[in-house]
């Protein structure tokens, strides 16, 4: 039963992306034999769907951080105008484009405080990044509603706009705007935390990919750019 007891602590290490207590990873993985490790291996294999696209983070000494990547896109292969359940669980590849998933997300950002940072980039390379002091999501009963504030940088703050807002998709609509769906809105097509569909300086990062200099499409972030942008990354750490 041992084996087990040890696979059962992995993973909550795996869920929650907590690997930074050193003394606790040696003791654990200095009593592991090569074939438990095989079993651990054998059975995480079977649960892709909760740590496929988890990139682990590692700490400093100083206890922050190191960051974990959340969402990535930089050539539009892969299609961002997905369902409910698509964003819980994430898509894409973890190596190209992904959304880690907001299930993940509201796990990682459930202890402690965290900092968002995200990365944008034009057609032209004029590069842009955006921090916030203070990010988590709640977990699915609250619609993965997003906490966000605290911001610096040089693309403007495109966020604070989103603060209190719940998650919206193509099938799940619970943005504030009326009668109508933001995530499906011409402009958009994306998951996010809709607030209306158009007003202010906001970000929407996760619009369908357009290539070039589209007005307000695809990547978008106005108080950068008023039109498509290239790249986005989202990024966030313990801090």
């Amino acid at each position: 039963m041992k084996i087990y007891a040890y696979f059962l602590f992995f993973l909550t290490f795996v869920t929650k992306v907590i690997w930074c207590d050193t003394e606790a990873k040696m003791k654990i993985l200095g009593s592991l034999t090569a074939t438990d490790m095989e079993v651990i291996k054998e059975k995480l294999d079977k649960i892709q769907n909760l740590v496929s696209n988890i990139t682990f983070c590692r700490c400093n000494p100083h206890g922050k951080g190191e960051w974990t990547v959340i969402q990535k896109r930089y050539d539009g292969s892969v299609e961002f105008n997905r369902n409910w359940k698509d964003y819980e669980n994430g898509f894409g590849d973890k190596h190209g484009e992904f959304w880690l998933g907001n299930k993940n997300i509201a796990q990682l950002t459930s202890v402690g405080n965290h900092e968002l940072r995200i990365d944008v980039e034009d057609w032209d390379g004029n590069k842009r990044y955006a921090v916030y002091n203070s990010f988590s999501i709640g977990d699915a009963s609250t619609k993965y509603r997003l906490s966000i504030s605290n911001y610096s940088g040089n693309a403007g703050d495109g966020m604070s706009y989103f603060n209190g807002m719940k998650f919206t998709t193509s099938d799940q609509d619970n943005d504030k705007h009326g009668h109508i769906n933001c995530a499906n809105y011409s402009y958009f097509n994306g998951g996010w935390w809709y607030n209306k569909c158009w007003t202010g300086n906001e970000a929407i990062l996760n619009g369908h990919y357009t290539h070039r200099n589209n007005p307000y499409q695809g990547i978008i972030y106005k108080s950068f750019k008023k039109t498509s942008l290239k790249k986005s990354t989202m990024k966030i750490r313990k801090v």
